[in-house]
């Protein structure tokens, strides 16, 4: 089983999102925590948005990344580019994967369809990530 770890600023939406579908979609494969570098509460329509895509994220709270660094990981996955580079040099991590993806929280234009736009971002990253880090390849 992989540790992973998944850190954007807030908690609140993008790594939310990004931890819903790696517990979906990996299963067992995978023990996935997110966090962030503030805390806030998790924004509504992420509950919403990721409910559409049949995935239930009602019981993930945010969490301070402080809290999580004492852990070793095989993957750490950022999204946005706000994330103190002094906080990613305490995570320790086998390897680093970051999607530079807006955080929809903050978007000027229809809040609803941002957040549908970075779902559907997350959730092409995470599959490919799937399996091209945590599948084992076939053997014939």
């Amino acid at each position: 089983m992989k540790k992973i770890l998944i850190l954007c600023h807030y908690n609140t939406a993008r790594s939310q999102m990004a931890e819903g579908y790696l517990k979906f979609f990996a299963g067992n494969l995978a023990l996935v925590h997110s966090a962030g570098v503030e805390n806030k509460n998790l924004h509504p329509l992420a509950f919403e948005i990721m409910d559409e895509d049949n995935i239930d994220i009602k019981e993930q709270h945010p969490k301070l990344a402080t809290k999580l660094l004492k852990n070793k990981y095989d993957y750490l996955i950022t999204f946005g580019q706000d994330i103190p580079s002094a906080l990613l040099k305490q995570v320790r991590a086998k390897k680093h994967l970051h999607l530079d993806v807006d955080d929809p929280t903050l978007s000027t234009l229809d809040m609803e369809e941002s957040f549908r736009n970075v779902r559907e971002t997350i959730k092409k990253f995470i599959l490919k990530f799937i399996g091209q880090e945590l599948m084992d390849p076939v053997t014939t």
